[in-house]
């Protein structure tokens, strides 16, 4: 903040805002709970609206830099260039582009960027694929891209440009909602913690899943979640989840 001319007095109220002091939950050797008060040091305090100022403050950053170092001409006489493409949600970037050395050099960019902000790629949840099943994959590909594939939510991107639903993240995931469900205390705090899963399962919003094969991959993840139960036992009965999932696609809601 202070690199882009932020004075000290906001300087030190931006301190304070991002070290709080809260609570930690704990259990000691005898199974016992409790908690601690402890000062945050690292990271932003999750859900507050200066806490997103910061990181696009710092991601915009990333944005310009991919941006200007894949930009080229295409026609000097009406100033027009062309560069990667950077889709960014929060801190998941999709880079893309027709053209694979393009493709390429923004990956790099977006590696050189990173310790100069203090940041790093998880490079385990970094992936490359070409959408395209009629083009043959390049030599270079698997050396210069990620190797890994495209997984957006528990969605995995094939080369034909399908999404179909990556079923170890689904395990993993409906592991997670069952012990979630298990440890909540009440049966409304049960069916809070169903639905709010149910409802981010869409992975983006209704005009982005609202036909195709992603929806289609959507329903079935969703009505296999709600089919196998979950450690606490099935706390919802069973229903169209198809036509939940289309009500949502069109804007209804749950």
């Amino acid at each position: 903040m202070d690199v882009i001319g932020v004075n000290e007095d906001w300087l030190a109220f931006f301190a304070r805002v991002i070290t709080p002091q809260v609570y930690i939950p704990t259990t000691d050797v005898m199974g016992v709970r409790g908690r601690v008060l402890r000062t945050l040091r690292r990271g932003l305090p999750l859900r507050q609206a200066i806490s997103k100022l910061f990181n696009e403050v710092v991601l915009f950053v990333v944005d310009v830099h991919v941006r200007e170092s894949t930009q080229k001409s295409i026609d000097r006489r009406f100033a027009l260039n062309d560069h990667v493409q950077l889709i960014r949600v929060v801190d998941d970037m999709i880079l893309f582009h027709k053209d694979i050395d393009m493709v390429i050099n923004g990956w790099k960019a977006l590696q050189s960027i990173m310790p100069a902000l203090g940041l790093r790629l998880n490079k385990e949840k970094c992936g490359s694929c070409i959408v395209n099943k009629h083009l043959e994959e390049p030599d270079g590909l698997q050396t210069e891209l990620p190797q890994k594939d495209i997984i957006y939510g528990m969605l995995r991107l094939q080369r034909d440009g399908q999404w179909i639903i990556d079923e170890e993240a689904w395990k993993q995931t409906h592991e997670r909602l069952g012990q979630r469900i298990k440890d909540a205390h009440s049966v409304l705090s049960k069916v809070n913690v169903y639905n709010g899963y149910i409802r981010v399962r869409a992975v983006a919003g209704p005009r982005e899943v609202s036909s195709g094969p992603r929806l289609q991959a959507l329903r079935l993840s969703a009505a296999k979640s709600a089919g196998a139960g979950a450690v606490g036992g099935r706390i919802l009965p069973q229903g169209d989840y198809g036509a939940i999932l289309e009500g949502y696609a069109a804007g209804d809601g749950f």
